[in-house]
């Protein structure tokens, strides 16, 4: 793949501690971490159960035959009560608008801030299958064991009888 292309593209996007508005923290990290950008430095509130769309400050060009995902870092779990209201949000490579997040805070009691330059995502650019889909009356066999198991059909019977429990 190269290098993924990216621009700053809001008037005013400053370069943050001296590094790129999109950068891996380590080589070997999987995504690249995304800033929220918030022009003078300023920070937006969301309050309880809240969601509110951020931008990042950045455009990214993602190859043909890969698509963009976006997860939040594990560190907006672990810290904070925010999250990509989402999930997961999905850039497809013909995309070329600024990356923005949705981002809820999950919280049910307090506000919460969020600044400029807050790490709270990353974008991960991975390949995709190009083929078509072929409608069939039936799967064939599979030599794969597992079959329609699911839901932690392969060991995890504590986790299986709590949803039986709930169905």
């Amino acid at each position: 793949m190269g290098s993924l292309v990216y621009q700053s593209i809001v008037e005013g996007a400053r370069v943050p501690h001296e590094v790129d508005r999109l950068k891996k923290a380590h080589n070997t990290d999987a995504g690249y971490d995304l800033q929220v950008f918030l022009p003078d430095h300023l920070t937006i509130k969301i309050g309880p159960g809240e969601k509110k769309m951020v931008g990042t400050g950045v455009r990214v060009q993602i190859p043909e035959g890969y698509v963009g995902l976006l997860f939040g870092r594990s560190s907006l779990a672990t810290k904070t009560p925010f999250q990509l209201a989402n999930c997961v949000g999905v850039i497809d490579c013909g995309y070329t608008g600024e990356v923005k997040l949705v981002v809820r805070n999950t919280s049910n009691k307090e506000d919460m801030w969020l600044s400029a330059d807050d790490r709270i995502a990353q974008l991960v650019v991975v390949p995709i299958f190009s083929g078509g889909a072929t409608r069939v009356s039936e799967l064939s066999s599979s030599e794969h064991e597992r079959g329609e198991g699911g839901f932690g059909s392969t060991g995890y019977t504590v986790l299986k009888n709590q949803v039986d429990l709930l169905v």
